[in-house]
């Protein structure tokens, strides 16, 4: 028996004849029980004791009494001590009765013919009522272990979320100095030895970039916190964009990227994830191809019974032996590895565009052959709703092209860090008049004094934050369709979509290039001039 014996077991007996409870306690310390027993003579006395507050280890209630029954006290007893074992004791009630009383909750019944069965009816409803105990303690205490596991794993998950927030922060905020003055030096450098070293640091600068992009995206998967927002997607229009940032590193590589668009296909899915499914597929093919070309295709098809876009990036690069086909979309891998490795990069590229496609519910194939060139085939489910791309073009009003190098328009810079803020000037001097200003109040002081036709906003201010100072220059007359650029090192998922509903217009994450951010000046003003406020996300 699991009950110390030391202890008396307090018993509440519900009997209206003295000399059958008399004889049951007698039985119970013939049976070595040490028992204090109360008495309930009573429907009265009972419910009073059962109200009273006492604590119980055991009842035991007669079947038949005045006024009262032993399925009455059965049910007061499981509303207010459900915990506590109930025996019925009897002369009068029959099998099908005892039973129903089983079936409503007692934990035995015991006739007063054989009431020699009482002693181990009690000791194993006192070891049963234990067991349950012991077990329901194991389970509170497992279940508080893993409350406390759950909130430990959500502290950790939000400190390992702001270290690579703030790691993302710190990282690109030199990156921007390193790459943004390799390229001014370059464009001003005469000697073709020195413009190769500072090519040779920017391209150094950008891989670093990379690299950083596809640890902070793993992370971001795996952590769970990432959601598809989805919205009707011109594929043609995305695939041009991922195309035309890669063009550069195809030209001096001397290869070349075509794009057939064989059906004007809209898909519906998550913009940004898509964007960097192509990216990383396009990047790959160039990476891969030392000679011949790059050709992506636009089609329909069917996935599962339903219309899906059709996008394969094919190339005539150094092809995947089929033995590699699996190890590729693993983390870390590529197809050449070790001291052998003749490709760099960390190996992320398709393990993020594998998980990116599952998260679309799309589908990714691949076909290859070594040194014959790879194709990877994305399918995509298609938005069925029509969608006229005509209608949705905007108007530009081209008052400031750059090609023609006139200042026209006044833009204020709001950037902490020094060397960032330098840069941002000597980039944006050349096409506009530039303000520059090192705080959100003087932000806010500054665009109360003068209109300025676009603001550059650093979101990471002493003081008040760019998000702040946004929200404050928006209220000042004159600025509510005005351009208020988020230009921030504050990169990972989810940032863009809260500076964007915050007030900021356009978002751009650094480090950004020169090209980037004159052409995003120039669009985000023509949009302002026309009266389109188009909130637009650009990706590096």
């Amino acid at each position: 028996m699991l009950r110390n014996m030391n202890n008396k077991i307090k018993i509440l007996h519900l009997e209206d004849n003295p000399a059958d409870a008399d004889f049951a306690k007698e039985i119970l310390l013939q049976g070595g029980l040490e028992v204090d027993i109360t008495l309930a003579e009573n429907r009265y006395e009972f419910e009073m004791t059962i109200n009273s507050g006492n604590e119980f280890d055991l009842v035991l209630s007669d079947f038949t009494l005045p006024a009262f029954n032993g399925f009455a006290a059965l049910k007061l007893v499981k509303e207010k001590m459900p915990e506590v074992p109930f025996i019925l004791l009897s002369g009068e009630v029959c099998e099908e009765q005892a039973v129903e009383a089983m079936k409503l909750g007692a934990t035995d019944y015991v006739f007063k013919h054989r009431m020699v069965r009482l002693g181990p009816a009690v000791k194993r409803a006192l070891d049963e009522c234990e067991k349950r105990k012991e077990y329901k303690r194991a389970q509170e205490k497992a279940e508080e272990e893993i409350i406390k596991a759950k909130e430990k794993a959500e502290e950790m998950n939000k400190l390992k979320t702001a270290f690579l927030s703030n790691m993302s922060h710190e990282l690109r905020t030199p990156l921007i100095a390193i790459m943004g003055y390799a390229k001014l030096i370059y464009e001003k450098l005469i000697d073709d030895d020195l413009k190769e070293m500072t090519d040779i640091i920017y391209n150094s600068g950008d891989r670093l970039r990379e690299s950083l992009d596809n640890i902070l995206d793993l992370s971001t998967i795996e952590s769970g916190e990432i959601k598809v927002n989805k919205s009707g997607i011109d594929v043609e229009k995305i695939m041009k964009e991922v195309t035309k940032k890669f063009a550069e590193a195809a030209y001096l590589k001397g290869l070349s990227i075509k794009v057939n668009v064989k059906e004007k296909i809209i898909v519906k899915t998550d913009e940004h994830i898509f964007t960097k499914v192509l990216s990383n597929l396009v990047s790959n093919a160039v990476k891969y191809t030392n000679e011949g070309n790059v050709t992506i295709t636009i089609d329909k098809a069917q996935s599962g019974g339903k219309n899906a876009a059709l996008i394969k990036v094919i190339d005539t690069g150094i092809g995947i032996p089929e033995e590699n086909y699996k190890k590729i979309f693993e983390p870390f891998r590529q197809g050449s590895e070790g001291l052998n490795r003749n490709y760099e990069g960390l190996g992320l590229g398709l393990t993020i565009t594998k998980k990116f496609v599952d998260m679309m519910e799309g589908e990714l194939y691949l076909e290859s052959s070594l040194n014959k060139g790879s194709v990877f085939s994305l399918k995509i489910p298609v938005n069925d709703e029509t969608f006229n791309t005509e209608k949705n073009k905007m108007k530009t009003i081209n008052r400031n092209d750059t090609s023609e190098n006139k200042k026209e328009y006044n833009v204020l810079i709001v950037e902490d860090d020094q060397t960032t803020r330098d840069l941002l000037k000597l980039f944006v001097n050349e096409n506009y008049y530039a303000t520059e200003v090192s705080s959100g109040e003087d932000a806010v002081d500054f665009a109360k004094e003068k209109k300025f036709d676009a603001v550059l906003m650093d979101i990471s201010l002493s003081g008040i934050n760019g998000l702040y100072a946004t929200k404050l220059i928006r209220q000042i007359p004159g600025y509510a369709n005005t351009p208020i650029i988020a230009v921030t090192a504050f990169a990972m998922r989810g940032d863009k979509e809260r500076f964007l509903q915050e007030g900021c217009s356009h978002y751009l994450s650094k480090p950004f290039t020169k090209k980037t951010i004159i052409e995003l000046l120039q669009k985000s003003i023509n949009e302002s001039l026309n009266k389109q406020s188009i909130p637009e996300i650009i990706y590096n």
